[in-house]
């Protein structure tokens, strides 16, 4: 019976809290994690970073709404290409915007590791025509113990803008 009960958890988590274009968790489980975590402070050294897809609007309309999926999931493959064997954790919070929970992670090694992906933007095969605006901001604890909420909204407050073109 445990294993059914298991098995019904993973298939309910997967249905509510799992975004089916990204496989990564969704705004849902972003809720639900927040709620979770507002009455406990973050360790030290604990990084949050979020990376937005600013034009996704214009391409679903100058091109088509497939095109603009790729384009998310064109972000997804290379955010976790780039985070590769960290301990990240993976929140598509719909619209174009990506947060990534960076665990035992410091704050210069996300910024290279966002630099890479970059780097793999500007590179890419798919979509060259395409030019890719897209806002990175990154924010960690350090002494001042912060919640959840508040180093996400310090991570908002510090997006900077990129633009990929490969054409």
């Amino acid at each position: 019976g445990a294993i059914v009960l298991g098995r019904v958890g993973d298939i309910i988590n997967y249905i509510f809290y799992t975004d089916h274009l990204t496989e990564f968790n969704n705004r849902a489980y972003f809720d639900k994690y927040l709620k979770s975590m507002d009455k406990k402070l973050l360790d030290d050294g604990t990084v949050y970073c979020m990376v937005d897809i600013v034009n996704l609007i214009s391409i679903n309309a100058e091109y088509n709404r497939q095109t603009g999926d790729d384009i998310i999931k064109l972000f997804k493959t290379y955010l976790k290409e780039a985070f590769g064997k960290t301990k990240a954790e993976f929140i598509y919070n719909g619209n174009g915007s990506f947060v990534i929970l960076a665990d035992g992670v410091d704050y210069i090694t996300v910024e290279d590791i966002l630099r890479l992906f970059g780097l793999r933007l500007d590179e890419r095969e798919e979509y060259k025509n395409i030019s890719l605006e897209y806002k990175i901001g990154i924010a960690e604890t350090f002494k001042e113990n912060q919640t959840a909420r508040k180093l996400l909204s310090e991570a908002i407050k510090n997006k900077k803008e990129f633009v990929s073109e490969t054409a």
